[in-house]
């Protein structure tokens, strides 16, 4: 049977996000999701310590839900603030994504010729990077595997698509998603460790920020309907470019009113009401759309007493050599969820802009996420993390084996890293 070294169909390939999962292989077009977490049936009444979980990517296959309640707040995830804390839960879910997708089972010849390729969040202390090897090599049995944060993927796949636009060796990325917001700057397909800043102001926060809000506002109690909260944030939210104009400017008139048609779950998958004229079936959001997504750059609205992302990019490059810092501030790219909230690139780009020191900077240029022909958002990390994959002279070199593993033990984990 062949092996990882000479054939791409043997590595496996996984963005492990705090809210959800992307994999594929370098060999596949498609890229696949599955949501890190596990839900509960609310209407058997157990608690979660006593309950087998379901998962939350078999909704709309296997698991009949009759109304929006069936999920609620009543889901655990094994990743807390982007570290993994639940080993065994997490466990769970990479055995179901690989025997589901790619007939990979523990301790099989096959899994035993084949290499994960999986990124982790930036700075991770050792015990979390211990857990990620013991699942790897101890209970799948890989053969080998290659770590890395997602910001060297991001700007791996960009350098591809803009390569007339982006610096082939100095990079910003900036990874804004469920759990925080991480700011890496680059050099030479390295992570400049000293500068890496992380921003804990999140769409995590944003959502549970918009749910109680518009349960204190609307005729409907969505406290518990997280997923739903983070629906009508994706579909209504927008990033202000003129915070105190927009909230003068809602006062006075209803320009920014837009009506959410709550979804139909009693399909699978769920539907929305087709009929508008229902308010039964619709939620108003004014201000909100833009007061919820101003928490990134502006906390303290709040009563949190933060900075705003654009504080930690200028914290995070006034940390690097004096020399690249023109570099950096040309060549920022974004990734994640917030960052795909409309608006989100040209706020930050003012807020920069009105930032930095034109004696030594040009000018501030961001690169973002684009939707491709199907009107879909491209997925930047596990599409670098195919272009990286196909080197193979360079995997060969960075995979930490599970001989290694298993002669040396945990301290290999920083014999390589990305």
């Amino acid at each position: 049977m062949s092996s990882w070294r000479e054939s791409p169909s043997k590595i496996i390939l996984l963005d492990n996000g705090s809210y959800e999962i992307k994999h594929s292989k370098p060999s596949l077009k498609k890229n696949y999701k599955f949501h890190n977490a596990k839900f509960l049936d609310k209407s058997t009444g157990n608690s979660i310590s006593s309950s087998t979980p379901f998962f939350i990517h078999d909704i709309s296959k296997d698991y009949p839900i009759e109304n929006i309640s069936a999920i609620g707040n009543n889901f655990t995830r094994p990743l807390s603030r982007g570290l993994l804390g639940d080993i065994d839960l997490q466990l769970d879910i990479w055995e179901k994504i690989l025997n589901q997708n790619y007939s990979l089972n523990k301790d099989e010849e096959s899994i035993k010729n084949s290499l994960l390729i999986f990124t982790y969040t930036p700075m991770a202390p050792d015990d979390v990077m211990e857990g990620f090897f013991e699942m790897i090599f101890e209970y799948f049995g890989f053969d080998a595997c290659i770590k890395s944060i997602p910001h060297i993927f991001t700007a791996l796949y960009n350098k591809k698509k803009y390569p007339d636009k982006i610096n082939k060796t100095v990079q910003l990325v900036i990874d804004s998603g469920f759990s925080s917001t991480s700011i890496v700057p680059i050099f030479n397909n390295k992570p400049v460790y000293n500068a890496i800043k992380r921003v804990e102001i999140s769409g995590k926060l944003m959502t549970n920020y918009l749910k109680e809000c518009l349960s204190n506002t609307v005729d409907l109690d969505i406290r518990k309907e997280f997923f739903l909260a983070n629906l009508i944030k994706e579909e209504t939210c927008f990033f202000s470019q003129d915070f105190p104009k927009d909230m003068n400017t809602a006062k006075e008139s209803d320009i920014y009113i837009k009506n959410f048609i709550l979804p139909e779950y009693r399909h699978k998958p769920p539907n929305f009401f087709e009929n508008e004229n229902n308010s039964k079936y619709i939620i108003k959001i004014k201000n909100l759309r833009f007061i919820v997504p101003e928490l990134l750059f502006n906390p303290n609205i709040i009563g949190i007493e933060a900075g705003g992302i654009h504080e930690g990019i200028l914290s995070s490059i006034s940390e690097c050599h004096k020399d690249y810092k023109d570099l950096l501030y040309q060549n920022i790219i974004t990734t994640g969820g917030n960052s795909r909230i409309e608006g989100f690139n040209q706020r930050l780009c003012h807020e920069l802009s009105s930032s930095v020191d034109y004696s030594f900077v040009k000018g501030v240029q961001i690169f973002g996420q684009e939707k491709n022909a199907n009107n879909v958002y491209e997925e930047p990390v596990i599409e670098g993390m195919k272009l990286f994959a196909l080197d193979n002279e360079v995997i060969q070199d960075l995979a930490i084996t599970k001989n290694d593993y298993d002669e040396i033990g945990f301290n290999i984990v920083w014999k390589t890293c990305l």
